[in-house]
Parts: structure tokens; sequence; C-alpha cells
């Protein structure tokens, strides 16, 4: 009798370890007579967004969406983690913003089980969003998602607000239903700069920088112009310059291009002859109007480009001349005779310039230009207004907004730090220039301080607007962080 009871409690055992042994087989950890107690037991659930793992520590940390409280769990070989299709998971295949259906012991901090929320969605590493300017709203493929207070946002693991997503960050968004649980940052932002403005005696001011057909930007005296993480073919063109050469944006870094050994020769300019559908289209190029059907000269570089004719959508984008002549077709695409897409325009740019302006801290920017089709036959280039392929020789132009003339932009805080806006070079803060209104990118630098950049959201109104940003932090060196 006793050697058949024996036989059931190994047999037990035995059991109970081959199942916990199958449930966490990717997990090394021995199973200890303390933890096989904890098995199965739970006195609370949630459905959070996992906002940091720590696979050393063996603690994973939520966010409550409800409430917008923080708290840590420990887990073990007894907490069992699932995907949403039931598949065991390992800690290590969790991604911070996930939103999963949680059960733990609330007393000891114990997780239970972790799944992948069936109910939840995700849009992965997506750049096209935009979001709203009073920041409670994400448009994602048309979609709209509702962002409240307690939602999650993070890029580089810590957390952060909107306005430190710039248009052009690949971000992560997930949530339940229409509600928002996380934005997370997976492809962030950095910074380009010139080591000087001449060259040989020839100043480089007036002439484009271009970044892949991505970023395109006039280059001012000691500008520092934001553009995604990457590789591209960096392209310097205009008042003599012609440059190409392949860099390396790193998150948060400044790329300082060195221009001692860019050639220079004299400027050169190219003809240009335009062609348009329909045939009556206006051309105008760096505000002026240009004929068609005859060669016109424009020195090399970018120069703004827009086409406009009666029942057409306006055709606006920028041109890059670079060679000796080309002919550019230009192809506007009709109106939609929808005529509600006006009034629901015209009722959004209405919303927008009396939105409060509390939203001094959140805010989106266009400020990167976008692609633009250019499909080269010989030397004839059609451009249309709703391509989407790309060459060197037509980009889409940047949009802005309207100077509101006698009111300012006075930003007080971080003391002592450069400010640029858009790229271009403003002067050391405290300070303040001309109100502008639209989406705008305010990058802040200070040495020995991690720069930083923010997009905000200048409306129309005739008042001045005042911003205080965050003070910068420092960078750290292996002596700073030694321990000797």
């Amino acid at each position: 009798m006793k050697r058949k009871n024996g036989i059931k409690k190994a047999v037990l055992v035995i059991g109970m370890m081959i199942c916990i042994g199958l449930l966490q087989a990717n997990d090394p950890l021995q199973v200890t007579a303390e933890q096989i107690s904890l098995l199965g037991k739970y006195d609370s659930a949630d459905t959070a967004a996992i906002k940091a793992i720590d696979t050393q520590a063996d603690t994973i940390s939520f966010r409550n969406h409800d409430t917008g409280r923080d708290y840590t769990l420990n887990y073990d070989n007894t907490s069992l983690m699932y995907s949403q299709y039931g598949r065991a998971l390992s800690p290590k295949l969790l991604e911070i913003g996930t939103v999963v259906d949680i059960t733990f012991l609330k007393n000891s901090k114990h997780l239970n089980s972790l799944v992948i929320s069936s109910e939840a969605w995700t849009h992965d590493d997506t750049t096209e969003y935009s979001f709203s300017d009073d920041g409670e709203t994400v448009t994602i493929d048309g979609a709209n998602y509702h962002i409240g207070a307690t939602g999650l946002i993070l890029t580089e693991g810590k957390p952060a607000i909107l306005a430190d997503i710039l248009q052009g960050d690949s971000i992560r968004v997930s949530g339940v239903a229409q509600e928002v649980y996380s934005i997370c940052v997976t492809h962030g932002h950095g910074y380009v700069s010139l080591s000087a403005d001449t060259v040989e005696g020839q100043s480089l001011e007036g002439a484009w920088l271009e970044l892949g057909n991505t970023v395109i930007h006039r280059v001012t005296d000691n500008m520092l112009v934001n553009a995604p993480e990457g590789e591209y073919e960096l392209h310097i063109l205009g008042n003599g310059a012609d440059y190409t050469k392949m860099i390396t944006v790193a998150r948060n870094k400044e790329t300082v291009i060195d221009v001692s050994d860019i050639p220079v020769e004299a400027p050169q300019e190219g003809e240009v002859t335009f062609e348009t559908e329909p045939e009556d289209a206006k051309v105008y190029v760096d505000g002026k109007e240009a004929l068609t059907g005859i060669p016109l000269t424009y020195e090399y570089g970018f120069h703004k480009l827009e086409a406009e004719a009666d029942g057409y959508k306006v055709l606006d984008k920028y041109l890059r001349v670079g060679q000796a002549s080309a002919v550019v077709q230009l192809t506007l695409e009709k109106e939609s005779a929808v005529s509600g897409n006006s009034s629901s325009a015209a009722s959004t740019a209405q919303a927008s310039e009396t939105a409060s302006s509390a939203r001094s801290s959140v805010a989106s920017t266009q400020n990167t230009a976008a692609e633009a089709s250019s499909a080269k036959k010989g030397n004839v280039y059609s451009v249309s207004g709703n391509s989407t392929g790309s060459t060197s020789e037509v980009t889409n132009s940047q949009t802005s907004g309207s100077e509101i003339t006698g009111y300012k932009v006075y930003v007080d805080a971080p003391a002592d730090a450069e400010l640029y806006l858009d790229g271009n070079y403003i002067g050391i803060a405290p300070i303040s220039f001309t109100k502008v209104s639209g989406t705008h990118t305010v990058t802040l630098k200070k040495t020995g301080y991690t720069t930083r950049s923010y997009s905000i959201s200048i409306d129309s109104s005739k008042c001045d607007r005042t911003y205080s940003f965050p003070d910068l932090i420092r960078e750290t060196t292996v002596s700073e962080n030694s321990t000797e």
C-alpha cells in the first residue's frame, strides 16, 4: 500500500513537472516547491499595455489604461505566457506597448498568466499617420483613434510625449476598439549639419541639401536638419556645388558633413521646357509665372514649382534642375466632383484655427518633403500630382503657413540652448521669432547635452504664443558612469 501511494505521488509530481516544463520549455529556471504552490493562483485581472520588460530581474511593468497607473509584476516558470493564437511565449519575445490580458496575485505581485489580447489591434512600424492639433486623435490609414491622457507613449523604451514624435518617425500603435493604449517609436530621427557654410570662398547658403528624396532643405547659416534615422544618399546642389555621398543618420545623433572636399565651380544653369496637361494650365517657378512650350533657364538646384488650372487640383512640388536641358511634363489631377469635400476641409481648417492653445507641448509636423513621381524618358520628365514613385528630378514641396504680422512666438526655456526652427538657426533661448501658422519642428541643442526636437502646432490667431520646453538631458560619458 505504501509503495502504491509512493508511486501515485511520484507520478503526480513528475506529471506536474512535465506540464510546467512543456509550458515553459524555453526557460531554464528550476521550479521550486514554493513556485509550484503559486501555479494557477490569482486574485486580480487586467487588460494593460506592457511598459517595460526586465529579463534579468524577471519582471514586467504594465500600464492600466483606465487609470493610467503603472505597476510591476514578478514572473517565474509558473507564469504562463501565450500569444493571441495560444502558442507559448518566452518573455524575450514580448514587445513593449503590446496589449495583454493578465492575471496575478496582487499582494505578492506574482504574474500568473499573460495572453496577448485577441481584442487588440496593432499598426506596426508605420509612417502613414497624423496627429490632430489637440493631440487627442491619431489618424492611420484613414481611421481615427482616440488618444487619452492614460495612453502609453514610449521612445527608446522611455516615457515620451506626442511632441517628441516628428513626422517621418516610424511608430507602432496598439489599442482596443477606438482607444489607443500605446504608441512606441520604432525608428526615430537624427540630425544633419554642415561643417562650414563656405567652400574655397564660395558660399553654400542658398544651395540645396537632399537626403534620398525624403528630406529637402535649403542651406542656411548654421542649419541643423531633422531626418529619419537610416542610410541616405546625400546630395548638395547649387551655388556651384554638385556633391553626392552616402551617410548614416543615427537616432538622436548629429551627422556633420565635411564640406572641405566638395568641389565648387561657377554656378551652372540648365534649360527647362514645361509641357502641361491641360494645355492652358499656368506654371509658376519660385512664385513667378513661367511660359510653357519654350526653354527657360534656371540655376542648378531646387525651385518651388506650382501649376494650376480651373477644375484641377493645384500641383505643388520642388523642381530639381541638375542637367543642361530637360522637358518636364506636368499632369494635373481633376478636382473631385463631391462638393462635401471642400466644406469638410473648410470646417476642419476652421476647427484647427479655433482649437484651444493648450496643446503647447503636443503637436505633429508635416515638415518632411513627401516623394513624387518623375518617370524619365530621355530628356522628358513626366510629373503627376498623385504619383507615388520617386526620382531625383521632382519632389513635393513642404507646406508652409502664413505669417501673423505683429505677433511672435516666445521660447523661454531651456535657457542657453541653441534654437532651430524647421532646421534654421534662430538664436539662443530665451528668444522670440515671428509667428507663422502651421506645424513646425523646434530643435534645441546645447554642448554636452542630448539634442532634442519637438513638433509644435501654431494657430493663426492674432496673439503671441509662449513655449517652455523641458531641460535638456546631459550626455553621459564612460567616466561619469564609472564606479571606480
